[in-house]
C-alpha cells in the first residue's frame, strides 16, 4: 500500500549512486584481483565530489544514505560489508585528508552504523582542526525536529505505513516506512516525501479503504525500527527498489526519536481455540451447507493464520488468501481429491464468514480475489514445474502489442478456459500438459468428464450416459473452450464473466454457454444452412441477463 512520493527527492537523480569499479588491466593485459583501497579511493573522491556540489543537507542526506545502500544488507559475504566498505571508507578518508574525504566523512557521521559515525565523526573533527574544507551542508545535519507522526493501513491489516513530518531551517519533509505483516512483518519500503500532510490528504480523500490514525513518536520509533531489523535478518528480502537507498536515511531519522517500544510477539494459539473457531464456522450459515470435506479445510486454514500470519486465524485478506492458496496449501499440505476439490468452495465461504465485518467493499474484493485464486488452486496444487503457466497461456500473444492490463485480462479469461496441466484418463496420468496446445487441451477437457471414461475408451461404443451422448458433450465442451480461449466471439466470455459473478461454478458456466450453442448447432444440421452467428451472439448476450 505504498503511497506514491509527492515531490520526493530520489538520491537516483539527486545524488549520483558511484558505480563498483572493476579490475583495471595490467599492461600485459591480465586482470588483476581487486585492489580494495583504490576501490574505496575511487569511491571516496567520486562520491565526495558529488557531495561538495550539493547545498541543500537533504539532498546531501540521500546521497549518502543511496551510497550505503549499495553495500548494506547487499553484499552475502563472509566479511562484514559494513566493516568491509562503511569502516574501509573511513580509514582511506581520513588517510586521503582531502575536502572530498570531508564531505564524505561528514554524511557517514550522520548515516552510519553506531561505529561508524563515532570514527567518521572523530575523523571529521582531525581533518576540520588541520583546514581541511567542509562541505557547505555540513552545519545543517542536526536540527531535525519532529512536527507530526501517524500510521494508515489496509482495512485487511496487510501492511501499515508510518509517515514521519519533519522540518528543519523552515524547510519540510516526510519518511514513509512500510512494514508487510504479510511477509514475517518485515520493512519493503522506504522513501521520501515532500509534503507529508498533502500524503495523509490524499489517503483519506481517494482510498476509503485505509485507515489512518496518529502515533506515538516512540510507537513509530518502535514500529518502523523493528520492520528494518526483521528485513535485515531475512535472507534476499522482496523489498521495493527504494528500499536500501533510503534505509540509512531512515534509520537516522528513527534515531531523532524517543526510544520505541519492541513490538510484542504474537501468542500461540491454543490447540482448544482453534478447534473453536473451526466449530463457529462450520456451525454458521457460510459454512453449514459444505461439504464433509469442509472441516479438513477449515482445519488448515486456521492453522494457517495461527502458525504463519502471527496468531491472526480470523485475519482474511486478498494477500493472505492468495499466498494461502497458491503458496501455502500447496507447499505443505497433503489432500486428496475431494479435499482438493472442495477447498476452493470453503476459502470463498470462509472469508465471507470472517470478513462479515469489513466494508461493504471490502468484501466485494475479498469474495472476487477468492474466486479468482479459487480458480487457478488446482493448478498450484498441481505443481507445475515445467515453464510458467502465464507464458503458456499467453505464448501466442507474448510478442504482441497488448499493455499489461490487457495481458492481465487474456490471462485471466485462459485460466478460466483451462485452469489444469494435468489429468487422469482411465489408467493413464498425463501430468504436465500444455493447455496452449488444441491435442492437449482436448486431452484436459476429456480428464474433466470421468464419467465418460468408460465409453471414450471404445471408439466403437454409442452408448448414452445419464441421456447424454459422451462424445458430443466432450466436443461442445471443446468447442466452447476454444471460443472462450480465443475470445472469438468476445460474447461468450461476457457471457462466462456474468454466470460467474451471479454464483454459477465454471463447469456449469461451460455447459450453459454450449447449451446456447447445442441449438444453432441443431438447426445447421437439420437445416443444412449456415450458423447465424449472429443469433449466436445474441443469445450469449442473454446468458446471464435474467435474474
Amino acid at each position: 500500500m505504498r503511497v506514491a512520493p509527492l515531490g520526493s527527492m530520489s538520491p537516483k537523480s539527486r545524488g549520483r549512486r558511484p558505480k563498483r569499479p572493476s579490475g583495471r588491466k595490467t599492461r600485459a593485459g591480465r586482470n588483476d584481483a581487486p585492489d580494495v583501497e583504490r576501490i574505496l579511493g575511487d569511491v571516496v573522491h567520486d562520491a565526495g565530489r558529488d557531495l561538495c556540489k550539493i547545498t541543500d543537507p537533504l539532498e546531501a542526506e540521500l546521497a549518502v544514505s543511496s551510497l550505503v545502500g549499495t553495500w548494506s544488507g547487499n553484499f552475502p559475504a563472509e566479511d562484514d560489508p559494513e566493516v568491509v566498505f562503511g569502516e574501509g571508507l573511513i580509514k582511506i578518508a581520513e588517510r586521503l585528508g582531502t575536502a572530498e574525504a570531508q564531505a564524505l566523512l561528514r554524511g557517514l557521521a550522520a548515516l552510519g552504523t553506531d561505529r561508524q559515525r563515532t570514527r567518521a565523526a572523530t575523523a571529521a573533527a582531525e581533518l576540520a582542526a588541520r583546514g581541511v574544507a567542509e562541505p557547505a551542508w555540513a552545519g545543517q545535519l542536526g536540527g531535525v525536529e519532529l512536527t507530526g507522526s501517524w500510521s494508515y493501513s489496509d482495512v485487511y491489516g496487510d501492511q501499515t505505513s508510518v509517515l514521519l513530518a519533519f522540518e528543519r531551517a523552515g524547510n519540510a519533509h516526510g519518511l514513509v516506512v512500510l512494514v508487510d505483516h504479510t511477509l514475517g512483518d518485515i520493512a519493503t519500503d522506504a522513501f521520501v516525501v515532500s509534503d507529508a500532510p498533502e500524503v495523509l490528504r490524499l489517503i483519506r480523500d481517494e482510498d476509503s479503504l485505509v485507515t489512518v490514525r496518529e502515533i506515538t513518536p516512540a510507537q513509530a520509533r518502535g514500529l518502523a525500527e523493528a520492520g528494518i531489523a526483521a528485513t535485515d535478518r531475512t535472507g534476499d528480502p522482496p523489498v521495493d527498489e527504494d528500499y536500501r537507498p533510503h534505509r540509512a536515511l531512515a534509520l537516522a531519522r528513527l534515531r531523532t526519536l524517543p526510544a520505541g517500544a519492541v513490538p510484542v510477539p504474537p501468542e500461540d494459539v491454543p490447540p482448544a481455540r482453534r478447534r473453536d473457531i473451526v466449530a463457529d464456522f462450520l456451525s454458521s450459515s457460510e459454512g453449514a451447507a459444505l461439504p464433509d470435506q469442509g472441516l479438513r479445510c477449515t482445519t488448515l486454514i486456521v492453522e494457517h493464520g495461527c502458525d504463519v500470519d502471527g496468531g491472526r486465524p480470523l485475519r482474511v485478506s486478498p494477500v493472505k488468501t492468495e499466498l494461502f492458496l497458491l503458496d501455502w496449501l500447496p507447499r505443505t499440505a497433503d489432500l486428496d481429491e475431494a479435499e482438493q476439490a472442495a477447498m476452493p468452495e470453503v476459502m470463498r465461504a470462509w472469508v465471507r464468514w470472517a470478513g462479515a465485518d469489513l466494508p461493504v467493499e471490502a468484501r466485494e474484493a475479498l469474495d472476487e480475489a477468492a474466486a479468482d485464486f479459487g480458480d487457478r488452486f488446482p493448478l498450484a496444487y498441481a505443481g507445475w514445474d515445467g515453464p510458467d503457466i502465464a507464458e503458456l497461456l499467453l505464448a501466442d500473444v507474448a510478442e504482441s502489442s497488448l499493455g499489461p492490463d490487457e495481458l492481465e485480462d487474456v490471462l485471466e479469461r485462459r485460466i478460466f478456459t483451462m485452469p489444469f496441466t494435468g489429468t487422469r484418463i482411465g489408467d493413464e496420468d498425463f501430468s504436465e500438459l500444455d493447455p496452449g496446445d488444441e491435442d492437449e487441451r482436448r486431452l484436459l477437457i476429456t480428464g474433466e468428464h470421468p464419467e465418460y471414461h468408460d465409453v471414450l475408451s471404445d471408439p466403437m461404443s454409442e452408448e448414452l450416459v445419464d441421456g447424454a451422448n459422451p462424445r458430443l458433450h466432450v466436443a461442445m465442451h471443446e468447442i466452447v473452450a476454444n471460443q472462450l480461449w480465443h475470445d472469438d466471439p468476445p460474447e461468450a466470455w461476457e457471457a462466462a464473466q456474468r454466470l460467474t459473478a451471479a454464483g454459477m461454478e465454471r463447469h456449469d458456466v461451460l455447459h450453459a454457454i454450449a447449451e446456447a450453442l447445442s441449438r444453432h448447432i441443431y438447426r445447421t444440421m437439420t437445416e443444412s444452412g449456415p450458423t447465424d452467428n449472429d443469433a449466436y451472439r445474441r443469445d450469449l448476450d442473454a446468458l446471464g441477463q435474467d435474474p
